[in-house]
């Protein structure tokens, strides 16, 4: 996992086998491409994509997480399991979760630079987190040269966000799919979160939270800074590259919190 390209979002993509090989092609049809499943940890079929039966079990068998998702990426609708043999690591998050939920809390916060208390409240805990990251987004945003506000982390009505806030809700959502795919590949949860309690993957956005301050952040703001705009590809071309040691992080995270 460690050692993989974190994503490759493909759309208008038919991805086909072909002598033993998994092929794609582009959205006209004319020109197919080899597709490498041990390159990635996570492949994000968006809009216009299709996939074989047999190049889906190819895919898996690198234990390669695929994401079937809206236009975008913006809204993640299956994902397909990565392959585990047994539960081991997944008994163990659960005890570790059930038995240190407030430790496990306070690794995270550590993990992200938030200098803190130890606690045991969580409304002591969201405060300390909401106040970290309001200044640290401030402080970005005058690194970056970018105007500021507040996030607003919407999906369902994004025409409304400017464009930094649609720039930041786009990269969250391909960490998380980075974070999914890791934490399946390790034959962890992502249902059974710490902080996050909501959502198909709790424990991805756990998880992903982590590390925004290193990726989705500063490479939406670097991208609007420099374009005035968000195009989407450019963005996530950008990000992708910034991902690259991401995985590797991610599992060593992982194995801090539930192997200790």
């Amino acid at each position: 996992m460690d050692a993989r390209i974190p994503m490759l979002y493909l759309e208008h993509a038919a991805i086909y086998l072909a002598n033993s090989c998994v092929m794609y092609k582009d959205a006209e049809g004319k020109q197919s491409y080899a597709l490498h499943p041990a390159n990635y940890a996570v492949i994000m079929l968006g809009v216009g994509s299709s996939i074989t039966h047999d190049a889906a079990i190819m895919i898996a068998g690198f234990n390669t997480i695929i994401l079937w998702c809206s236009s975008e990426g913006l809204s993640i609708h299956t994902v397909s399991v990565g392959c585990t043999f047994d539960i081991k690591n997944a008994k163990q998050q659960v005890e570790r979760i059930t038995r240190d939920r407030f430790k496990l809390w306070n690794m995270l916060l550590d993990a992200r630079g938030c200098s803190h208390i130890p606690s045991q409240s969580y409304k002591e805990l969201l405060l300390v987190e909401a106040s970290y990251m309001k200044h640290r987004y401030a402080e970005m945003a005058k690194k970056y040269g970018v105007t500021w506000n507040k996030r607003i982390p919407r999906i369902a009505n994004m025409d409304k966000d400017d464009i930094l806030n649609k720039s930041i809700t786009h990269c969250n959502i391909a960490l998380y799919g980075i974070a999914t795919s890791v934490i399946y590949g390790l034959g962890y949860l992502p249902q059974f979160g710490i902080i996050h309690g909501r959502g198909a993957t709790p424990l991805a956005y756990d998880i992903a939270d982590v590390f925004k301050l290193e990726t989705s952040i500063p490479c939406a703001m670097r991208h609007v800074a420099q374009h005035k705009t968000m195009d989407y590809r450019i963005l996530m071309a950008e990000f992708t590259e910034m991902c690259c040691d991401i995985p590797s992080k991610m599992v060593d995270l992982m194995l801090r919190l539930f192997k200790s």
